[in-house]
């Protein structure tokens, strides 16, 4: 058996999941882990699952680049810096507790409800994710555990 996201190779014959919350259909969710300060690029294309895989449609990629920032002087947050139409940062600002002691683990912290992050062929994007720190206890390395879950809603308000 094969498994890669939600489709499952099962002797030759194709499983397909389709997850809901409310009205919204989860279009991926993962956990992504990056060492030290790596990092987290997410690049959202159009195909059938967002109804935008013809010509006509004027949407291209989204892009989301987040960053993990610290700044003793402020409390969690999170900045976003649009780069232009398609593509924006998530600086996530003392996300994680860079003084803890090796082999030790924060907490999760990040959005408790999705944000709308775009739209793609007439339909909104959402996003929500948290973000989770560790450390080794016998080397100088950091792992952010990133969770995340894209969403696609309903149509876009004309």
């Amino acid at each position: 058996m094969f498994c890669f996201y939600v489709v499952c190779e099962l002797s030759g014959n194709m499983v397909s999941t389709e997850i809901t919350v409310g009205d919204r259909e989860i279009i991926d969710s993962g956990v992504v882990t990056a060492f030290n300060d790596e990092k987290i690029n997410i690049k959202l294309s159009p195909d059938s699952q967002t109804g935008s895989n013809n010509e006509e449609s004027d949407s291209g990629d989204l892009e989301f680049i987040f960053t993990l920032t610290e700044d003793s002087d402020e409390d969690p947050s999170i900045k976003v810096n649009p780069i232009n139409d398609n593509v924006a940062e998530y600086e996530l600002v003392n996300m994680r507790n860079t003084e803890m002691e090796r082999g030790g683990v924060t907490p999760r912290k990040g959005l408790i409800k999705p944000i709308e992050v775009g739209d793609m062929g007439g339909r909104k994007i959402l996003m929500n994710f948290q973000v989770s720190g560790r450390s080794s206890q016998e080397v100088d390395l950091r792992a952010i555990d990133f969770y995340y879950s894209i969403y696609l809603g309903g149509e876009v308000d004309e």
